[in-house]
């Protein structure tokens, strides 16, 4: 029996260059709902609140003018799933991954492929959820470590649109990617009743 709540659940693939899975794939209940995402969702319920929230860059800001969006543009790693090399244990007040890496085929980079976000699904248990997956390609010609995810949102300010990590996550194996692999990253944000 499914306990009930908001949960988000991660999976974590490699891919070789034909698309067959290499190795075995990690699955893991996400414990990292950061604070930032639940003062978005206080702001969308309530616009007007004088409530501060912290951007990827560490600029504080108050309030919150427009709807959340996550969906991302390949290369684009200011929204969406992205990944890192940091280590360091999570936080509820982290605001940003702790390294990101960097879009690119350089020593160290990895291709942030376009992202997709796929229809809720109401399922008999009685559950819904609903997945976003993204892929990163290492085209750098040596290994590169994957050792922690998030998902950064958007959405306007009274001043700009601005970047905000809602969820990180630091899987207890990393992911070692070689040249020519795929990272398959997805999260499925899941509500059981």
């Amino acid at each position: 029996m499914k306990q009930p709540g908001i949960k988000a659940y991660l999976t974590l693939e490699i891919l070789n260059s034909a698309g067959k899975r290499v190795g075995r794939t990690q699955k893991m209940v996400s414990r990292s709902f950061l604070l930032q995402m639940i003062v978005m969702i206080r702001l969308q319920m309530d616009p007007g609140a004088n409530h501060f929230i912290t951007e990827t860059d560490g600029t504080i800001r108050i309030g919150l003018d427009g709807a959340i969006q996550m969906n991302a543009v390949a290369s684009g790693t200011t929204r969406g799933l992205v990944v890192g090399t940091g280590t360091t244990p999570v936080n509820v007040e982290d605001f940003n991954l702790e390294t990101l890496i960097a879009n690119g085929s350089g020593a160290g980079e990895l291709q942030y492929l376009a992202q997709t976000i796929l229809p809720t699904v109401v399922s008999a248990d009685p559950s819904a959820f609903f997945t976003i997956t993204r892929d990163f390609l290492n085209s750098s010609g040596g290994l590169i470590t994957v050792s922690e995810v998030g998902l950064i949102t958007d959405a306007d300010s009274t001043a700009a649109t601005i970047q905000v990590l809602a969820i990180r996550d630091v899987p207890a194996t990393p992911s070692q990617l070689f040249d020519g692999q795929n990272l398959r990253l997805t999260y499925t944000l899941q509500i059981n009743i």
